[in-house]
């Protein structure tokens, strides 16, 4: 029996310039994508820090809404150049993990804190290793850790 894997993967080797033509392309499209990104990203977070405080919302369905806002920013921060936005919602993702059906008064404010500094980091345009932002997120690691998550 022939070894079918080995067969795709040699039917499927790309010669040098087409994977340069490739992956020229996919940076090419990362660099469009990246050229709004604080813009929508702004937009979300604000819609999201709006959505925290609307008690016309059931509760889950907030944090639920909240969660995957953050989460898909997390997912996209480095990858446009904003690695403490990355690690700011990366403490709030595990801050609102598995989300109780209420949230007292200090867990509001510590999600509403962490929305304010993703969109602080977006606003002044804190790219790559910025010394401000670091602090930041160390700030926001201990403000997390003092108060009990949505678990």
């Amino acid at each position: 029996m022939q070894n079918m894997l080995k067969a795709k993967v040699q039917a499927s080797k790309l010669s040098q310039a087409e994977l340069a033509r490739r992956l020229e392309n996919a940076d090419a499209n990362i660099a469009a994508a990246a050229d709004g990104f604080e813009e929508w990203a702004l937009a979300d977070i604000v819609a999201a820090s709006q959505k925290i405080d609307n008690e016309r919302i059931e509760i889950k369905k907030r944090i639920r809404e909240v969660f995957r806002v953050v989460h898909d920013i997390k997912g996209q921060g480095t990858t446009f150049g904003y690695p403490s936005v990355t690690e700011i919602a990366a403490i709030l993702c595990d801050f609102m993990r598995e989300g109780k059906i209420s949230m007292s008064p200090k867990q509001i404010q510590v999600i509403k804190l962490h929305l304010g500094a993703i969109r602080l980091v977006l606003d002044q345009r804190l790219k790559g290793e910025n010394e401000a932002a670091k602090n930041l997120v160390k700030k926001l690691t201990v403000t997390a850790g003092a108060v009990p998550p949505l678990r």
